[in-house]
């Protein structure tokens, strides 16, 4: 009997075709559709299933046995799109009896798969259609390995909280969902929430007593935006001792642009933002 890649393999080649060459009028229709879907793709399918869940993501060491690689993505992502959600699942199967965790399968699986079916529409190896069923299977299939974990923290076990946000305009939420997991194992509460803009942002702070606020940003062009409601956060009278941590790759370029932005500190990722964090509210006579 072949294999689950095999399987996939087998579907690919089913599926095989001359490409279609739709009309003028379907293909702008495809492309017009294209930049929203990739954006929910990227910013909401796995950001929000994650957050939905309070899926915890494999921050410990000494994790799995086995690695998914990129011809597993590849294969699964074949299997979202020509296949089938038994299909799907079977092959998930497949790789937690090679060893890789449950947990495991949202990061080096899922969330990879996603984003491998949006390149793939972006260098037209797949249609709009193709897209649009693989990312519901996708999601079909997180739900259901979603539901084998329970991952309930009792929020009477922690002794701060922080609040892990989007700088504004940052369409990048996926790596934010991962260090706000850091938090919450080294015993933090981190507030849910993805507020879309600066008065969002304000709004969300403004009705949370944290302890900090941790900003991510990727791109450059949003670095004034950042200082900005920094800034604002700072007038807040009643959130005069918050401590506020930024990280992101245009902090990793430019570690001077802390101090541009009105932060007390940065981090390179997850595991730094949490000893950073600590030091920030002890130095701010917090204890933890």
């Amino acid at each position: 009997m072949p294999g689950l890649r095999e399987a996939a393999q087998e579907a690919d080649r089913g599926s095989a075709r001359e490409p279609q060459r739709p009309g003028s009028n379907t293909r702008s229709l495809e492309l017009g559709l294209r930049q929203p879907l990739l954006t929910t793709i990227q910013t909401e399918v796995i950001p929000r299933l994650m957050l939905a869940h309070g899926l915890v993501a494999a921050l410990e060491d000494g994790g799995s046995t086995a690695e998914t690689g990129r011809s597993d993505i590849e294969a699964f992502v074949r299997l979202a799109v020509t296949g089938s959600d038994a299909a799907g699942l079977a092959f998930t199967a497949e790789l937690e009896a090679r060893g890789v965790r449950t947990e495991d399968l949202f990061l080096d699986l899922l969330a990879p798969s996603a984003r491998l079916l949006g390149e793939y529409w972006e260098t037209d190896r797949c249609t709009f259609t193709e897209v649009t069923v693989g990312v519901a299977r996708l999601q079909r299939i997180m739900h259901d390995l979603a539901s084998r974990l329970d991952f309930d923290v009792d929020p009477t076990q922690h002794s701060m909280t922080a609040m892990i946000l989007p700088a504004p305009g940052e369409q990048h939420t996926f790596g934010i969902t991962m260090v706000a997991e850091f938090f919450r194992r080294a015993g933090w509460s981190i507030s849910d929430v993805l507020p879309r803009d600066e008065a969002e942002i304000l709004e969300a702070i403004e009705a949370r007593p944290v302890s900090l606020i941790g900003f991510s940003l990727s791109s450059e062009v949003l670095i004034d935006r950042l200082a900005s409601v920094i800034g604002s956060l700072r007038s807040m009278s009643s959130k005069s001792d918050v401590s506020v941590l930024v990280g992101g790759p245009v902090f990793v370029d430019h570690p001077d642009w802390v101090e541009r932005v009105g932060a007390d500190a940065m981090a390179l990722d997850g595991r730094e933002g949490v000893v950073q964090a600590q030091r920030l509210v002890r130095s701010a006579g917090l204890s933890f």
